[in-house]
């Protein structure tokens, strides 16, 4: 079911990682920004330790203290990333609005041209 999902999602993540992705990542901009490699390790550990999780509590069976502790652990996990992101967004969010000039409007970034910040060399 949920257990299972959960844990093919998060084994998409560990594949996505393990193929280079972190070298894909682009800002908000478009501007080419792969991840360090020590984030990439730490974000490739945390899925593997939570795609394990998800399995484990999926074979456990209903009901047993086993399967709602390791479904307790899997929230707590999952509720933290999402709560990390949700704060960085929200402080991007202020951000913007903070740039508007107080009538709802904010400035559209500037793209950047086609000639500018690509060097994948």
């Amino acid at each position: 079911g949920i257990l299972c999902g959960a844990a093919s999602v998060l084994a998409a993540n560990i594949v996505f990682w393990l193929l280079g992705g972190a070298g894909a990542r682009h800002d908000a901009m478009g501007v080419h920004e792969p991840l360090p490699d020590a984030g990439v390790k730490f974000l490739a550990f945390v899925d593997v330790l939570l795609c394990t999780l998800a399995v484990a509590a999926s074979v456990s069976p209903v009901g047993s203290n086993r399967r709602d502790k390791l479904v307790k652990y899997l929230s707590m996990g999952i509720i933290v990333g999402v709560l990390e992101n949700a704060q960085k967004w929200g402080i991007r969010v202020l951000a913007l609005a903070s740039q508007g000039d107080g009538q709802g409007e904010h400035p559209k970034p500037e793209l950047p041209h086609a000639s500018e910040g690509y060097d994948d060399a």
